[in-house]
Formats: C-alpha cells, sequence, structure tokens
C-alpha cells in the first residue's frame, strides 16, 4: 500500500549506515506511480548465495556477524528501527564481503519511551515470530527471532520447523510455543558437505556455543531471548 511506500521512505532517510542502501530521494515517474531511488547494491540475497557457493561454517558466520552489526546499529539508534521482515533474500552479499539488510516495507520506527510496538505490518511465516504471528506488540526482540531462524538455517541447511509453513501453520506454531529442532540433529550428511565440514564435526560444533546462540535467539518467549 501507499502507506507502507510512505512509512519505508521515512525509515530509510534516517538511517546513515555501511549495512543499509542509502536512499537518495522518492519520485513519481510516471504520474501516479511513485520510486524509491536507493543505492544500488551489486551482491547476491544469502539464498542464492549459499546455493551457488559451498561456504565454509566460518564464512557463513562472518557473514551473520555483519548482518547483526547492522541490526544492532538500527536497534540502538534514537528512534530504533525494527525491520519485521528479515529473511535470506534481505540480506544481500557483495562481491567482497560486505552485507546489506534491504527492504524497509514493513520496518517500523519505536519510540525512546516504548519497548514495544502493536502496529500491523504483513509478514513472512517462514521467519516471523511468535509475537508477530499472534498480534502481540513486536520490539527488537522479534528481528533478533528472525535472524536466528536464518541462522539456523544457513548452519544447517534445514527449515527450522521442516516445510516452509503456511500462515495457519506457522501460527498454530507459534500459539503452542513450538521450540526449533535441536541444530545439530536437524544437520544432514548433504548440509554438511555443502558447508566444507563432515557430519560428525558440524554436529559437535552445533551442540555447543553455537547451537546454543541460536536456541536462545529463536526462544518462543521473547523474554528469554538476548537482551
Amino acid at each position: 500500500s501507499f502507506e507502507l511506500f510512505e512509512r519505508e521512505a521515512k525509515v530509510l532517510s534516517q538511517l546513515r549506515h555501511a549495512g543499509v542502501p542509502r536512499y537518495h530521494a522518492t519520485i513519481e515517474e510516471p504520474p501516479g506511480t511513485f520510486n524509491l531511488v536507493m543505492g544500488y547494491v551489486p551482491g547476491e540475497d544469502l539464498r542464492t548465495l549459499t546455493a551457488r557457493r559451498r561456504l565454509s561454517q566460518l564464512e557463513l558466520r562472518d557473514v551473520l556477524i555483519r548482518a547483526l552489526e547492522v541490526l544492532d546499529y538500527l536497534h540502538t539508534r534514537t528512534p530504533a528501527v525494527i525491520h519485521r521482515d528479515l529473511k535470506p533474500s534481505n540480506i544481500l552479499v557483495t562481491a567482497d564481503g560486505h552485507v546489506k539488510v534491504v527492504d524497509f516495507g514493513t520496518a517500523t520506527l519505536l519510540q525512546p519511551e516504548r519497548l514495544a510496538t502493536t502496529s500491523a505490518a504483513p509478514l513472512t511465516p517462514a521467519y516471523a515470530s511468535p509475537e508477530q504471528l499472534t498480534g502481540r506488540p513486536v520490539s527488537t526482540a522479534s528481528d533478533q527471532y528472525s535472524l536466528g531462524l536464518v541462522l539456523y538455517e544457513l548452519l544447517t541447511g534445514a527449515a527450522p520447523f521442516g516445510d516452509r509453513p503456511s500462515l495457519l501453520a506457522a501460527i498454530e506454531r507459534a500459539m503452542a510455543g513450538t521450540t526449533t529442532v535441536a541444530p545439530d540433529a536437524a544437520i544432514t550428511e548433504q548440509a554438511a558437505a555443502s558447508r566444507q565440514a563432515s557430519l560428525g564435526r558440524l554436529r559437535r560444533v552445533l551442540s555447543q556455543d553455537l547451537g546454543t546462540i541460536v536456541r536462545k535467539a529463536t526462544a518462543p518467549d521473547e523474554a528469554a531471548r538476548y537482551a
């Protein structure tokens, strides 16, 4: 809708970070059709990149660290920005390894005196947080949950809740407080090979700190996630 378009322009006009494409202007061309003029990102989204290249666990970790740096910038601004639609297709990686977070059409500004916002927005069921799916207030913890699911998928090669859910299935999962399968249990021989590691080694890695981080970031209860 035009309301979402206006919101995206407002959010982008306030952002100054290397990990966010630069907003230049809003133009009406042709008449009645509005366009955002943005800096061009010569990169691939995470899903395309991982399908095309065998990224090691170290490379995947570094990509997510850079994405977290962008998220930290968004969340610690005044007012904070909640993206609300983090997923592999909205995280681009350039040829020289820079990470750009894109598509702020669902983003919202969180005023300093508030911890959460109840404004509604479209969502992607496979990556939406339980609070988004059930209509509860969203916060920076909601973005953390979505990025945790992205990290889970990149590390294991598996969808966190099996096949990509319909909206109804995702809502049922959220209402039930369903947790992800343990990352070390989800990894397959094929996924391990595509990540340049043996199945046993990757399972050991994911059973330790990295797996713990993923599970905490994707806790159904937002209060149980990282502060």
